[in-house]
């Protein structure tokens, strides 16, 4: 996970600082959501484990 984790950490550092004034919509399935969330919102472990997505749901975040 923590591999994962670090994947997805570099790629939305790289849309940080290649699309720095754009609006990026990303489609993924609820494990990548569940991290993207972590790098947006702090989180324990026990909220990271319950977390969940509903289908077609859309969070936004502010880089």
């Amino acid at each position: 996970m923590m591999q994962v984790a670090y994947r997805i950490y570099g790629f939305i550092d790289k849309i940080k600082e290649e699309y720095p004034e754009k609006t990026i919509l990303l489609i993924s399935h609820g494990g990548v959501c569940r991290i993207i969330r972590t790098y947006f919102t702090d989180m324990t472990n026990e909220e990271f484990f319950h977390y969940t997505l509903e289908n077609a749901k859309c969070e936004e975040y502010e880089l």
